[in-house]
């Protein structure tokens, strides 16, 4: 690749992971990437306090939240109409960049809705400065499986100390485990274009109804140049469509962001706007996944580009943008580049409204196929190896790991699922920390739960 190809390609990258809120910045993630849980042996502190007047709220094992033992953690019960509340503090020794996601993965027993809308965070930075977030529009919450969430916050300050609320209610008692906490070093998620020098393909393609529609210079969306586009021209009232395509010629993990970089005479940042815009996802030549509108979604990626994407919902090695006509304006699209961006959070649950919050609804749509289900793996946490029980309609499955930044890191099996049900994981090299253990199979059903090794 020349030098200047290298230097476009990491504008654009680096345009769009800015607008995300992962622009490049140094942040050490030890042995396992993405999710990092802090322990006690990393000087690190926790306490818990209980309002004064909660004489009935409790809260115990505070020092099992950093422990090795990644399954059980601080218990905290609080009964119904407490008009109280029990916190949990996490000192973090050195302080974390700013943008650095941090929270606890909880387990709640009993009270789960107002237990969730009754969280509240508080972060403190170096200069004691502190960032408050309350009420469950103000953090996210990602399901982990096994009935554990992630409940995070990303602030936009330096992170010395975090204090995880959790509030009484009036509609019935809550009982919520803490099992340990997490940092997620957004800055550091891989991303990657497609490009010509490497096998990418690309081509532009019209309808045939469509008069006076071009796409021209479909090979400089693969260039890494940030200077060169493919170029799309729909006139006002022609009826038709244009497409531009790309295939990566190499197989993308599930949960990775995957769309394109362009600009337009459209404001696609406008949801209405984008139902006049089609992404689809492929896999072979088949079609993986579709989506339009508020399903597409549109993140600002710098001097007037918009990176257009959606969450691959299973393996994809390649996507299509399609743009139609406007009954009273010409439309002009450029199409800078085909980008993937690989998440630190695999399984999500944002807020809808969040400009930053990947689509899911594909993903959750297969995972429910009753077709195909992961069940418990036993050992979790282990050191070398666990079993995992698969269900299937008795058809070929693929069983994949994946670390936090949605990277593969091994192929668990690939065939019928054995006699007994399960497939052996073996931990090989592979570092401490938690991973995503994912199937699939042919008709396109998904199914994932996460373990834990722990050397």
């Amino acid at each position: 690749m020349s030098l200047l190809t290298r230097a476009g390609l990491r504008v654009v990258c680096t345009l769009a992971l800015a607008a995300l809120g992962l622009a490049p910045q140094a942040f050490a993630t030890g042995p396992s990437p993405g999710l990092t849980i802090p322990v006690a042996d990393d000087g690190v502190e926790i306490s818990a306090s209980v309002e004064p007047g909660c004489f009935a709220c409790l809260v115990s094992d505070v020092d099992a939240i950093l422990s090795k033992d990644f399954q059980t953690g601080a218990r905290i019960q609080l009964p119904q109409g407490a008009g109280s509340s029990v916190a949990v503090h996490l000192g973090l020794g050195d302080s974390r960049p700013e943008r650095t996601r941090v929270g606890f993965v909880v387990r709640i027993a009993e009270g789960a809705a107002a237990a969730l809308a009754g969280l509240a965070f508080e972060t403190v930075s170096d200069d004691f400065a502190l960032t408050d977030f309350e009420g469950p529009d103000a953090y996210d919450v990602q399901d982990l499986g096994d009935g554990r969430l992630f409940v995070s916050v990303r602030p936009n300050a330096r992170v010395a100390q975090v204090r995880l609320t959790v509030n009484g209610s009036t509609d019935g008692p809550i009982d919520v485990e803490v099992l340990h906490a997490g940092l997620v070093a957004e800055s550091d998620l891989p991303s990657f274009m497609a490009l010509r020098s490497e096998g990418a393909r690309g081509a532009g393609r019209v309808s045939a109804s469509c008069a006076g529609c071009r796409v021209s210079e479909s090979a400089q969306m693969l260039d890494g140049d940030e200077d060169t586009y493919a170029k799309a021209h729909l006139p006002a009232g022609s009826g038709g469509w244009a497409r531009a395509t790309v295939r990566y010629q190499k197989p993308v993990a599930p949960g990775v962001w995957i769309g394109f970089v362009v600009t337009s005479s459209l404001d696609v940042m406008a949801p209405e706007v984008r139902e006049s815009l089609s992404l689809t996802l492929t896999d072979g030549r088949a079609r993986a996944m579709r989506v339009s509108g508020k399903a597409l979604h549109a993140s600002a990626a710098g001097d007037g580009r918009v990176y257009l994407w959606a969450r691959a919902p299973v393996s994809v090695d390649g996507a299509m943008l399609q743009v139609h006509s406007q009954a009273w304006e010409d439309v002009d699209v450029a199409v800078y580049g085909f980008m993937g961006v690989h998440t630190a959070l695999p399984v999500a649950a944002f807020p809808a409204d969040e400009p930053s919050a990947p689509a899911t609804a594909g993903l959750q749509a297969s995972a429910a196929t009753p077709t195909l289900a992961l069940g418990a793996a036993a050992p979790n946490p282990f050191r070398t190896s666990t079993r995992v029980a698969v269900s299937s309609d008795g058809g070929p499955v693929r069983v994949d790991a994946f670390d936090m930044l949605g990277r593969h890191v091994a192929l668990v099996h690939e065939g019928p699922v054995p006699a007994g049900g399960a497939v052996r994981f073996d931990a090989g090299r592979l570092h401490s920390g938690v991973y995503i253990v994912r199937a699939t199979d042919a008709m396109g059903a998904l199914s994932q739960i996460t373990v834990t090794i722990a050397r």
